[in-house]
Protein backbone atom coordinates (compact mmCIF):
# COMPACT_ATOMS: atom_id res chain seq x y z
CA UNK A 1 0.00 0.00 0.00
CA UNK A 2 1.20 3.53 -0.78
CA UNK A 3 0.01 6.82 0.80
CA UNK A 4 -1.19 8.13 -2.19
CA UNK A 5 -3.69 4.93 -1.86
CA UNK A 6 -5.39 6.65 1.60
CA UNK A 7 -7.43 9.12 1.47
CA UNK A 8 -6.21 12.53 2.92
CA UNK A 9 -9.00 12.59 5.22
CA UNK A 10 -7.62 9.08 7.05
CA UNK A 11 -4.38 9.68 6.91
CA UNK A 12 -2.26 8.48 10.35
CA UNK A 13 -2.67 5.42 12.26
CA UNK A 14 -6.55 4.24 12.57
CA UNK A 15 -7.94 4.58 15.88
CA UNK A 16 -9.11 0.67 15.82
CA UNK A 17 -8.66 -2.48 13.60
CA UNK A 18 -11.94 -2.15 12.02
CA UNK A 19 -10.88 0.92 10.10
CA UNK A 20 -6.99 -0.19 9.62
CA UNK A 21 -8.58 -3.27 7.55
CA UNK A 22 -11.67 -1.29 5.74
CA UNK A 23 -8.23 1.15 4.70
CA UNK A 24 -6.30 -2.04 3.14
CA UNK A 25 -4.01 -2.50 6.00
CA UNK A 26 -3.10 -6.33 6.31
CA UNK A 27 -2.90 -8.30 9.81
CA UNK A 28 0.64 -9.85 10.64
CA UNK A 29 1.93 -11.86 12.78
CA UNK A 30 4.31 -10.66 15.04
CA UNK A 31 5.69 -12.82 18.61
CA UNK A 32 5.21 -9.89 20.99
CA UNK A 33 8.93 -11.23 22.45
CA UNK A 34 10.59 -9.89 19.34
CA UNK A 35 9.42 -6.30 19.78
CA UNK A 36 8.91 -6.07 23.35
CA UNK A 37 12.09 -3.94 23.86
CA UNK A 38 11.21 -1.40 21.41
CA UNK A 39 7.19 -1.72 22.59
CA UNK A 40 5.20 1.55 22.83
CA UNK A 41 2.15 1.14 24.81
CA UNK A 42 -0.94 3.96 24.41
CA UNK A 43 -2.47 2.73 27.22
CA UNK A 44 -2.38 -0.09 29.73
CA UNK A 45 -6.07 -0.30 30.94
CA UNK A 46 -9.64 0.39 29.65
CA UNK A 47 -9.04 -0.10 26.12
CA UNK A 48 -11.76 -1.48 24.49
CA UNK A 49 -11.67 -4.82 21.86
CA UNK A 50 -10.82 -3.34 18.18
CA UNK A 51 -8.82 0.35 19.72
CA UNK A 52 -5.13 0.95 18.98
CA UNK A 53 -2.72 -0.19 22.62
CA UNK A 54 0.46 0.37 20.86
CA UNK A 55 2.90 0.41 18.39
CA UNK A 56 6.48 -0.57 17.88
CA UNK A 57 9.25 -1.12 14.86
CA UNK A 58 8.20 -3.35 11.41
CA UNK A 59 10.29 -5.88 9.83
CA UNK A 60 9.13 -4.02 6.81
CA UNK A 61 10.96 -1.61 5.51
CA UNK A 62 8.83 1.91 5.79
CA UNK A 63 5.91 0.59 7.69
CA UNK A 64 5.20 0.28 11.79
CA UNK A 65 3.70 -2.48 13.72
CA UNK A 66 0.70 -1.29 15.10
CA UNK A 67 -1.08 -3.24 18.16
CA UNK A 68 -4.83 -3.50 18.44
CA UNK A 69 -6.54 -4.95 21.50
CA UNK A 70 -9.23 -8.11 20.68
CA UNK A 71 -11.65 -9.60 22.76
CA UNK A 72 -9.17 -11.26 24.91
CA UNK A 73 -6.94 -8.31 25.77
CA UNK A 74 -4.29 -9.98 23.08
CA UNK A 75 -2.78 -7.56 20.27
CA UNK A 76 -3.47 -8.08 16.69
CA UNK A 77 -0.51 -6.32 15.09
CA UNK A 78 -1.32 -4.42 11.68
CA UNK A 79 1.38 -3.03 9.77
CA UNK A 80 0.63 1.12 8.48
CA UNK A 81 3.01 3.43 6.97
CA UNK A 82 5.44 4.59 9.13
CA UNK A 83 4.74 7.98 7.54
CA UNK A 84 1.15 8.72 9.25
CA UNK A 85 0.80 10.36 12.10
CA UNK A 86 -1.26 9.35 15.08
CA UNK A 87 -5.01 9.81 14.46
CA UNK A 88 -6.54 11.64 17.21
Amino acid sequence: MKEDDIPVRHRGIPRTLKTALALGYKKRRVKFSDVEENFVQFAQHGARAGSVCGHAPSSKPGYISVCYKDDSGMCTWVDVLKTAPVDH
